[in-house]
């Protein structure tokens, strides 16, 4: 292996280091916690807890302290199994707890039965309806609703206004929570601001000509809305936050490819003009991700262009039959000429009026061409490490 390649992969791994370092704390994790007891209802202090990530097969211990609580944070979204352990009681497991929410604090009380550790209860979990653990009102969109849900242009802030309370606001990219304005909320990314302007948060670059906003919607695995009564972890905000998770690799490989394809050709004529507008809209892309270290260390990456040239009605005042009548052709016979150049009127309108509209098709009216590229490293060992301090 040559020292070039050596040094490239030195600074990957560093790179990967350094994402877990500073976006583990943010609100793009999950919390589960709870308390261990035993048939009477009396703590078990110094229980030995095990919690098992389905997806990636990383596993977390802890110990129930002297009153009896566990808790295991900075947790990503997925399926656990939790494993309790005392000495004289029996084993409980609970499977297919579900973090689907990024934030969430999910609890899982333990009632441990008499017996010995080999034998084991097992519980299939089922999460609770209503969050008692937080104030907050989160409306949260994952997995399969973001990947099926009808999105125009694959456009995750469509997916913003099936939230109660939220609407687009007067700027590109910008919304309201609540009915209070837009600069009251703020925008975030894995639990980091996401936006370059404090004062008005936007999803959209400065004038709003990108059609991807933020990140490709092939890369995300959840978008949360959060209002009400917040915690202190979003700071300086008042009616909401804004955030997208973005989605990470596991122990098997996953990928797939998409193409979003418009053509004028597909539509009908509006029925108001003679021609269609232009319409020509190619939308494509990719992801792909998997272990690079088995339960350690993990990618996952999406790319995606669009190709968009788009027409537009216009309106025109055009001479009326009144007026080319009036132009004296055998003094003026350039005037006259330019006249009959213009289309007639679509409407005749009253008697003796000079002038009237013409509707047509313009075509090219606003090409664009963006690119973006998706990233997400995971060092599932930072993360254990970060527990443990």
């Amino acid at each position: 292996m040559s020292t070039r390649f050596q040094k490239l992969i030195s600074r990957a791994v560093a790179l990967c280091f350094l994402t877990a370092l500073g976006s583990s704390a943010q609100v793009n994790t999950s919390v589960i916690t709870g308390a261990v007891t035993d048939p009477s209802g009396a703590v078990v202090a110094g229980a030995s807890v095990r919690l098992l990530n389905e997806r990636t097969g990383a596993e977390r211990r802890t110990t129930a302290g002297p009153a009896g609580a566990y808790r295991f944070e900075f947790l990503e979204l997925g399926f656990y199994t939790l494993e309790v352990m005392a000495k004289g009681f029996r084993t409980e497991r609970r499977t297919g707890l579900l973090i689907n929410q990024s934030g969430q604090v999910l609890v899982q009380d333990a009632g441990l039965l008499v017996g010995e550790q080999v034998e084991a209860v097992t519980v299939t979990a089922e999460n609770p309806m209503l969050a008692t653990s937080t104030s907050e009102q989160r409306a949260s969109r994952t997995g399969l609703s973001v990947a099926e849900l009808p999105v125009a242009r694959r456009d995750l802030t469509r997916l913003l206004d099936l939230a109660a309370g939220v609407q687009p606001g007067s700027a590109a990219g910008t919304f309201l929570i609540n009915g209070l304005g837009s600069s009251s909320l703020s925008i975030s990314q894995d639990g980091t601001d996401a936006t370059a302007n404090l004062e008005t948060p936007s999803t959209a670059f400065s004038g709003g000509f990108n059609t991807i906003n933020m990140v490709s919607l092939e890369a995300i695995e959840e978008v949360q809305v959060s209002k009400g009564v917040l915690p202190a972890e979003y700071g300086r905000v008042i009616s909401g936050n804004i955030n997208v998770v973005t989605k990470s690799g596991g122990n098997q490989f996953h990928g797939g490819a998409f193409t979003l394809l418009r053509r004028d050709a597909l539509n009908a004529r509006d029925p108001f003009l003679l021609d269609k507008a232009a319409l020509v809209h190619n939308q494509f892309g990719g992801s792909a991700g998997g272990p690079v270290i088995k339960n350690r260390l993990f990618f996952f990456a999406a790319l995606e262009w669009i190709r968009s040239d788009l027409g537009a009605t216009v309106s025109r005042t055009v001479p009326a039959q009144a007026l080319r009548e009036q132009v004296p052709s055998q003094y003026l016979p350039y005037a006259a000429q330019g006249a009959r150049v213009f289309p007639a009127p679509e409407s005749a309108g009253p008697p003796g009026r000079r002038h009237g509209v013409v509707h047509r098709a313009r075509r090219s009216v606003d090409r664009r061409r963006q690119s973006d590229l998706q990233g997400r490293c995971v060092v599932e060992q930072v993360l254990q490490t970060l527990h443990r301090v």
